[in-house]
């Protein structure tokens, strides 16, 4: 099993793109105890005696004054990781960045620190208690710690510590290794290493078996990097060991001048070397050296491969953080990602990006990456002062029970004819299925969330399509094509039923239909969208208990009644307009919700009476009236309830968008017609007891025809298709060139535009909703409705 460590702002699970799946196991937190140390998780490192010890460095302890660095120590329990203690230097001043990197041995009790006061040695006794500090006046950059370079297994016997200045001596650079004398029990300098010219030696360094890897990035014949190997052979005299003279080097086989190659040097237990360069104008790349020597204590390394950005081209300084574990290589960036290799075939396996987290300011990987025991472990520097330390594990696949769920949805909706349905049912991960997103609870990989929009999705939906789905956090379909459930039935049973984690429950324009019966069993809910979903009734005062609940949008239906429940509700957003809610609903709760709610939409509102079509002759007298009662719903609404009751009703009727002088009563009426009368009439009502409500009747659109009129018969073979249409709608007419004009008017009578008289009119920069189309003939007019869908 692989674990990632990642230092990132907050707990966050994220996908990555490949078919692993890694999430968050386990949360270190800065131990400072309501403090916070500024870059907390800037280097992590595992090792020590069984692997069991991790240290952490931040570059300013907050909680001390000055603030200088400090480096935590972690112990492994066998199960998690439990901070021991922190090691501070006391003579280090704020400038010293005391912790700018650190190393520990990989199986001996012992780090190191570097700062720009010197290089602090820890050792821990022999007793396993207490811990010894060595100082070492050697202004340091990095720092590496080997395993024990002897046979000799007495107390910290063999193991060297090596310290490096790239910037000394004009940017030429030095190094040093330290040994531990156990004869006089202290830590004594065992070679020093000078660099030449401007090369920059010590950038970076490590250890390899009996070998020291020393790099130089600007170094070598055309000056693109350089990385020396020293040969180390044991000998009796303390410190034991040697450096052979003759020193073994590698360049990069298509290196230029200012590729750096050796800005980061790792091996791996098989001393294998993966060395970074920043080639490519900062893109970068790692190669790989191995050792072809068959010759034991002899090492011959020849480049093997060249690993370079492939994904995410917005990536640079590829490399930039470099580390082996049992079977992977884990590469890392200066911006956002890392990246993992097998280690025989050296293909990618998997990458973490920063766009895989809810929150995109994380920087993954920005001083690279760590790995000991089989774990693997990623870090990065945050750019805030808060930061933590995730230790990553690798989920198990999801579950084939949900995967059949998913067939059974994707054949209920017809997908073979879906918008898009790239990789459904294919051998990809399933969070790579279009509209699909996944997340891992209790160690394992689950659907958790469905989104579609606009994509085509034809009935008929059954409850199997949610069977062992009981995972699934967010459930958002809008604009379906047809009624994915059986009109009339109101909201299934099937969310309440089989998906109790539900959080968000986004319906906008289904066809449900039917009273809005009580929802229930959703109470983790935190969005319900029903827009548009053809329901009437009420809002049922059982939702006033779910707690969580934060977003509500019921607009475009036929609800009406009461809402005082919904004070009860913490919201954010509350959007109950184009329903049929009257000033009489708002009265004693208007304002406790336009005060305790940011958002909150409520007008325009609709009356109880439906769109008409009135066909009249010459002469005729037409009476409007609002408040009727729609055919079909006398049974369910009482109407004494639902009047316009409230006092100081404001009305005014509209002819075409065109206000009606005089027109300021609850009925209209036109005395003996003319065709000149023929358009569409609405009425909208307000009261100052809800400001900016304004209640709509809906439209009654006259046709005047004079029977008597020659003309009276130019419109009658008119008609105008698709309906309803999505992007355009034509017009069929035998004379079609006598038509005057043609005017585009919304539900409210407002003149939109005036259109080109053509036979085709394109219509997808309007929004959903139902428009007028008046057209003039030479003689009378006529006005037809359309859907744009």
């Amino acid at each position: 099993m692989k674990i990632f460590l990642l230092v990132v702002l907050s707990l966050t699970v994220f996908y990555t793109q490949a078919q692993d799946l890694y999430y968050p196991k386990e949360t270190i937190t800065d131990p400072n105890f309501g403090t916070q140390s500024t870059a907390f998780g800037r280097k992590i490192e595992v090792g020590g005696a069984g692997g069991n010890k991790m240290i952490i460095s931040a570059s300013e302890d907050s909680s001390q004054s000055p603030q200088v660095g400090v480096v935590y120590l972690y112990e492994w329990n066998g199960t998690s990781w439990e901070f021991e203690r922190s090691f501070r230097p006391e003579n280090n001043t704020p400038s010293d960045q005391y912790g700018f990197d650190i190393s520990i041995s990989p199986t001996l009790n012992v780090f190191s620190v570097t700062s720009l006061d010197g290089l602090y040695i820890y050792s821990l006794s022999s007793n396993n208690f207490d811990w010894h500090e060595t100082f070492i006046d050697y202004p340091g950059y990095k720092t590496a710690v080997s395993e024990r370079l002897t046979f000799n297994s007495g107390f910290n016997d063999g193991v060297r510590i090596a310290v490096s200045d790239p910037f000394r001596n004009g940017l030429s650079g030095h190094a040093a290794t330290y040994a531990f004398d156990s004869e006089f029990n202290t830590w004594v300098l065992e070679q020093e290493f000078i660099g030449q010219g401007a090369a920059s030696t010590g950038l970076d360094l490590t250890w390899s078996d009996y070998e020291f890897i020393l790099s130089s990035p600007k170094g070598g014949a055309n000056t693109s990097g350089i990385v020396n190997i020293f040969s180390v052979t044991e000998r009796q005299n303390p410190p034991r060991i040697f450096y052979t003279d003759t020193q073994q080097f590698v360049t990069p086989s298509d290196g230029v001048s200012g590729d750096e190659f050796g800005s980061w040097v790792e091996s791996s237990e098989d001393g294998t070397l993966a060395i970074s360069s920043f080639k490519n104008n900062g893109k970068g790349a790692v190669y790989i050296y191995e050792d072809i020597s068959s010759i034991p204590g002899t090492t011959i390394y020849t480049e093997n491969e060249q690993l370079q950005l492939l994904p995410l081209e917005q990536d640079g300084n590829f490399g930039r953080g470099i580390s082996f574990d049992q079977n992977n290589l884990i590469i890392g960036t200066e911006t956002i990602s890392v990246y993992i290799y097998d280690t025989q075939s050296y293909e990618l396996k998997n990458y973490i990006n920063n766009n895989n987290f809810e929150e995109n300011n994380i920087e993954l990987g920005n001083f690279g990456v760590e790995g000991a025991k089989g774990d693997v472990l990623i870090w990065g520097l945050l750019p805030t002062l808060q930061s933590q330390v995730y230790i990553m594990d690798e989920a198990a696949p999801i579950p084939e029970n949900e995967r059949g769920a998913l067939t059974n949805f994707y054949n209920d909706t017809n997908g073979e004819n879906w918008v898009t349905n790239t990789n459904w049912l294919s051998s990809e991960p399933i969070r790579e299925w279009f509209g699909i997103s996944t997340n891992v609870y209790e160690g394992v990989e689950h659907i958790s969330g469905m989104e579609f929009i606009d994509n085509n999705l034809n009935p008929d939906l059954s409850s199997a399509a949610f069977t062992s789905l009981n995972k699934l956090r967010s459930f958002a379909v809008l604009n379906t094509n047809g009624d994915i459930f059986e009109p009339g039935d109101g909201l299934p049973n099937t969310f309440s039923d089989l998906l109790p984690n539900l959080e968000v429950l986004n319906l906008r324009n289904w066809n449900i239909g039917g009273n809005l019966e009580p929802i229930s069993g959703l109470d983790n809910l935190q969005l319900l969208r029903m827009a548009g979903t053809s329901n009437f009734g009420e809002i049922s005062e059982n939702i006033s208990t779910f707690e969580n609940l934060s977003f509500i949008d019921f607009s475009n239906n036929e609800l009406h009644g009461n809402i005082d429940f919904l004070t009860n509700l913490d919201l954010n957003f509350l959007r109950i307009d184009k329903n049929n809610y009257q000033f009489v609903d708002f009265e004693g709760v208007f304002n406790i919700l336009n005060d305790n709610i940011p958002t909150f939409i409520y007008s325009p509102q609709k009356t109880m009476d439906e769109e008409e079509s009135i066909s009249a002759e010459v002469g005729d007298d037409i009476t409007l009236v609002i408040d009727d009662i729609p055919e079909g719903m006398a049974s369910l609404i009482n109407k004494s309830d639902y009047t316009l009751k409230s006092g100081g009703n404001v009305y005014q009727w509209y002819k075409d968008g065109a206000v009606i002088t005089g027109a300021t009563e609850s009925i209209y009426t036109i005395m003996d017609s003319q065709v000149k009368d023929s358009g569409t009439y609405t009425c909208n009502i307000t009261n100052p007891s809800v400001p900016d409500l304004v209640i709509i009747r809906a439209a009654s659109i006259l046709s005047v025809e004079d029977p008597l009129s020659v003309e009276g018969n130019f419109f009658k073979n008119l008609q105008i298709y698709p309906n309803p249409a999505h992007t355009e709608i034509f017009i069929q007419l035998p004379e079609f060139n006598n038509i005057q004009k043609i005017e585009l008017y919304d539900l409210r009578g407002r003149l939109i535009k005036m259109l080109p008289k053509t036979d085709r009119i394109e219509i997808d920069n309007l929004e959903d909703g139902i428009y007028l189309l008046l057209f003039t003939g030479q003689k009378e007019s006529i006005v037809r409705k359309f859907i744009k869908l």
